[in-house]
């Protein structure tokens, strides 16, 4: 896979590359696309943790990190703990799953569309569309472990985590994020119940660093949680990098 990293178009931008909307997902979307901006994927998150992990973390998951890109994720992940919305959907039919980063129906979201249990109903051509994207099955979460704190040796060899972190950004993380919270176990994955119809749900990294397909807290755990996302200023482009995370 190929690993994600900064590149400033405007090097003296006038407004914070990142913002964070907080609240429900369906407001905070198009408020955050009428700010110019684009929401960080799940990957990207993983990333900007690893930054905001110190030196130790630079050195070992992005040794050309730029000072703006540094400054500016370690501002906003400062005080908001891993509470976040993101930029990736996990589209569900039956017992298949697919993930597909910045999908036109998750980017289009609003406070008026239609869901169904705090899902986006989809069509069998919109499911057929994302036939290409990484996938997984019930049977193979399963087995792998779900709703449960994994050990990291767990982890890394988890289809869930494998089709949405590139591999070596991955294990990254996991090592950081163990040694940060002395941790023999952590980073639980939560799918949401299988549907017959295909459905589209926003991912979301959550307290701990589990893996959350969901689409609208307030929803479904009956509480209005502290959740975020955040938006890249459409000025600072991402440009694939090959080596790092292959």
């Amino acid at each position: 896979m190929e690993s994600l990293h900064l590149a400033i178009k405007d090097t003296k931008p006038a407004r914070p590359l990142f913002r964070a909307f907080q609240g429900r997902f369906v407001a905070q979307m198009p408020a955050l696309l009428a700010d110019n901006r684009t929401p960080l994927t799940f990957a990207d998150l993983i990333y900007r943790s690893c930054v905001v992990w110190g030196d130790e973390a630079r050195a070992k998951v992005d040794k050309a990190s730029p000072p703006e890109e540094i400054e500016a994720i370690v501002d906003i992940a400062r005080n908001m703990g891993n509470n976040f919305y993101t930029g990736t959907a996990v589209l569900n039919k039956d017992n298949e799953y697919r993930v597909v980063d910045k999908h036109p129906d998750l980017l289009q979201v609003t406070p008026k569309t239609r869901l169904v249990g705090g899902a986006i109903p989809l069509d069998n051509m919109q499911w057929a569309n994302a036939a290409d994207a990484p996938g997984f099955t019930l049977e193979e979460a399963q087995k792998a472990g779900l709703q449960e704190r994994l050990s990291a040796y767990r982890i890394l060899r988890h289809p869930v985590w494998a089709k949405t972190v590139p591999v070596n950004l991955l294990q990254g993380y996991v090592d950081l994020f163990f040694n940060k919270y002395d941790l023999s176990k952590g980073m639980a994955v939560y799918l949401p119940q299988p549907r017959l119809k295909p459905t589209l749900r926003a991912l979301c990294l959550s307290s701990g660093g589990s893996w959350r397909a969901l689409f609208d807290g307030s929803k479904i755990f009956g509480t209005d949680l502290a959740r975020y996302l955040i938006g890249l200023d459409k000025n600072i482009i991402f440009e694939t990098v090959l080596g790092d995370y292959t």
